[in-house]
């Protein structure tokens, strides 16, 4: 993204209406999983809270757990979900708790064919966004784009990169699909580099389409005259892996699936692209918009730190003594990795079974001197290391984490018949 740096012209439109936005540099997720990720924004809860680690497989939220969308609809807003994404629809995740309407696309994993019906869907936001415009209003518009099997529009990738057109139009969808899948898996043999960037460049493209459809949705937001009452937020639930011999996301806790755009931007507020270091996590967010709003009732757990004082020194002078994050704690969906770090330091610890890179099982990265994470500096500075798998262990024993393998180890044969001798 060209507001966080990026060479590549891939998201103008973002890019243009951040100039008046505040821009966070260090928000993170907890889990590089659309579910959990997006399961913690929406309640405020830690996935160690809510138990919720992967698609599908964990279970759908608690009924019990309020959703930012039940709170707000509690007290007077119209709320709508558009999601395209199964994995976060009600029958696998209970996310479509307090919104009035929750549409879901159905054409999960064959879209990219046929995009026209994907951006018909996304349509509708953009005509209930017409119909509710005098209502107090929440919304949540959840894209596709960018997102595995990288597939974009021909003249799009061929725009962005002339080199690799005439290869790219000779593919199918699913031939690009068979060179992602077979990396996707841990391995010890090196992906070959010129995939990777091929891959790459598929996925710049891919952020270039969705950045066009968020521009023809902030333009309606101002054709409606809605831009100058809306709170904006543009959050990203992962990122995707091009590094570390690993394709895609999930198994591993690098930034380049941890690390996410964070983008807010308050109406009537001059910024020029404020750009904010604070330590960010998903379940940060509902807490600091709810305390934004006004809202003190609402029932979070502690898990989220509010950062409300970044905006209210542009709107309303007043001084917020809340207290900061210090550090944020993650886990892979398979919680075999977990990884603390706090403003400077990332450490990251991987069970027995779990997948190394260059098998490594502690790892620690200076994320101000080396960002992309290429020198394990656990033994050079094994006192920073030592303390912060410390504090990661104590935080997470709480939780009988982390376990020896998935399913704990197996009980003794002899003591399991002992057992049945007993009458177990």
């Amino acid at each position: 993204m060209g507001v966080y740096g990026y060479s590549k012209k891939t998201t103008p439109n973002i890019d243009l209406w951040a100039k008046s936005a505040y821009v966070f540099v260090n928000a993170h997720t907890i889990i590089p999983f659309t579910y959990p990720s997006l399961a913690s924004l929406m309640t405020g809860q830690h996935f160690l809270t809510s138990r919720i680690t992967r698609n599908a497989v964990s279970p759908p939220l608690s009924e019990n757990s309020e959703t930012f969308a039940e709170k707000l609809n509690s007290i007077g807003y119209k709320t709508a979900g558009f999601i395209t994404n199964r994995f976060i629809g009600n029958k696998l995740s209970n996310l479509d708790q307090g919104f009035d309407e929750f549409q879901e696309f159905d054409g999960f994993g064959s879209w990219k064919k046929n995009r026209e019906i994907y951006y018909k869907f996304l349509q509708n936001s953009v005509e209930w966004l017409e119909k509710n415009r005098k209502n107090k209003f929440f919304m949540w518009v959840h894209l596709m784009d960018p997102h595995d099997i990288y597939y974009p529009e021909k003249k799009t990738l061929c725009e962005l990169y002339p080199s690799r057109c005439e290869t790219y139009l000779r593919m199918q969808e699913e031939e690009v699909g068979q060179i992602m899948t077979s990396y996707f898996s841990c391995r010890k043999d090196e992906i070959p580099r010129e995939k990777v960037e091929f891959l790459k460049s598929l996925y710049d493209a891919d952020i270039v389409m969705a950045d066009r459809w968020i521009g023809t949705f902030l333009q309606k937001l101002m054709d409606l005259n809605l831009d100058k009452k809306t709170i904006v937020i543009l959050f990203g639930d992962h990122g995707e892996s091009f590094d570390h011999n690993y394709l895609a996301h999930g198994k591993f806790l690098y930034d380049s699936t941890t690390k996410i755009p964070l983008i807010i931007k308050i109406p009537n507020v001059t910024l020029n692209q404020k750009k904010i270091n604070t330590l960010i996590d998903n379940t940060d967010i509902l807490k600091t918009i709810s305390r934004i709003l006004g809202i003190k009732d609402v029932n979070l757990t502690d898990d989220g730190f509010s950062f409300e004082d970044k905006f209210l020194d542009g709107i309303t002078g007043k001084i917020n003594n809340s207290p900061q994050r210090k550090y944020i704690i993650s886990a892979n969906f398979e919680q075999t990795k977990f990884s603390i770090r706090d403003q400077r330091y990332k450490y990251i610890f991987t069970t027995d079974n779990g997948c190394t890179y260059l098998n490594q099982k502690d790892e620690l990265y200076d994320m101000e001197s080396d960002p992309a994470e290429n020198t394990n500096i656990f033994k050079s500075r094994s006192i920073v290391g030592e303390k912060l798998k410390t504090k990661l262990m104590e935080h997470l024993s709480q939780y009988n984490l982390p376990l020896s393998s998935p399913e704990g180890k197996m009980v003794d044969p002899g003591v399991m018949e002992r057992l049945k001798s007993l009458g177990y």
